[in-house]
């Protein structure tokens, strides 16, 4: 290791130690010179140790200094390759970020390994800018982390699990993931709902049952609409092909919702003779949802409406 180098981080680990504040960006930073560097060499057995040692100068957890590296690497893989850093070298890293947190860097890299460009290019701006929600991402990250299967990067020398294009079962799970994000960001006009009447919609509602767990359902997305009649319940099942999963549940969902819709891929051919009458068509694209055919409401007493609306407003509530 250079004497400068050495030099650099000692000095900038004095003034931590001092209690300048410093921004997590350039603690990661900090952390990813002093592993690269082996500094850590003349006081611990590992970087792990090390890193576990100094938590507290820090005035954070272990596990807080983790995120700080993983996330400070990625901002640096950014600025070495993305347009949205070109002639901002000049910049601060705590000018550059701002409030933005670590959390926030660390999904969008989870993102990067998954979402589609058109879908992660503008979400790194939104991030970097502060003009997106840790809520937010993270819905958006629970939308495409489906298409990875459950495999994840832990243990050594496992490298970060990414999109594989050559999977047809990542690929129908990359379809599914774009549809739920698009009727996750539509206004609801394929309900009838007005510019002023009441919409929000709702991923993954669980049907109260008191059946065992393995045969409980929920509907993917239930929309809400708020109109001087009433509210409106609308469920959709998001269909990649004709299989038989969503056609056995339709009766059982009539008693849920005031009207039922299945959602397909935009490059789909579908056949409406083959679905149900009342359940209502949707094609999905990118940025837009078109109505194939719209759903009716059955003339029959939807016993589990009133319980149902229920159980959702407490969940938008957030109790």
């Amino acid at each position: 290791m250079q004497n400068d180098a050495a030099q650099k981080i000692k000095n900038e680990l004095l003034a931590i130690e001092g209690g300048e504040p410093t921004h997590w960006a350039k603690i990661g930073r900090l952390l990813d010179a002093i592993e690269k560097t082996e500094f850590w060499r003349a006081e611990a057995k590992s970087f792990t140790e090390w890193l576990r040692s100094h938590a507290s100068m820090f005035g954070v957890k272990e596990a807080t200094l983790w995120r700080y590296l993983s996330a400070g690497r990625y901002i640096e893989e950014l600025e070495g390759k993305y347009p949205l850093f070109l002639g901002r070298d000049d910049l601060p890293i705590e000018e550059l970020l701002g409030g933005v947190s670590p959390e926030n860097i660390e999904i969008l890299s989870k993102l990067s390994r998954v979402a589609p460009e058109d879908v992660w290019g503008p979400l790194v701006q939104k991030v970097i800018e502060g003009s997106i929600t840790r809520g937010e991402i993270r819905s958006l990250w629970k939308t495409f982390r489906p298409v990875l299967e459950g495999r994840t990067a832990r243990g050594k020398g496992v490298s970060a699990p990414k999109f594989d294009s050559k999977s047809e079962r990542q690929t129908g799970k990359l379809t599914e993931a774009m549809i739920r994000n698009a009727l996750l960001k539509s206004s609801g006009e394929w309900t009838g709902a007005g510019p002023k009447e009441f919409f929000t919609i709702l991923p993954d509602v669980e049907l109260k049952s008191e059946a065992p767990i393995t045969l409980r359902r929920a509907i993917d997305f239930v929309a809400i609409v708020g109109k001087e009649s009433g509210v409106e319940l609308h469920g959709v099942e998001v269909q990649t092909g004709l299989g038989p999963g969503f056609w056995p549940d339709a009766e059982l969902f009539t008693l849920y919702c005031d009207y039922l819709w299945v959602a397909y891929p935009s490059d789909f051919g579908v056949s409406t003779r083959e679905i149900p009458e009342h359940v209502g068509v949707l094609s999905v694209g990118k940025e837009r949802v078109d109505i194939l055919r719209l759903a009716t409401t059955v003339r029959k007493v939807r016993v589990k409406s009133g319980e149902f609306a229920k159980q959702i407003l407490v969940r938008i509530l957030g109790k």
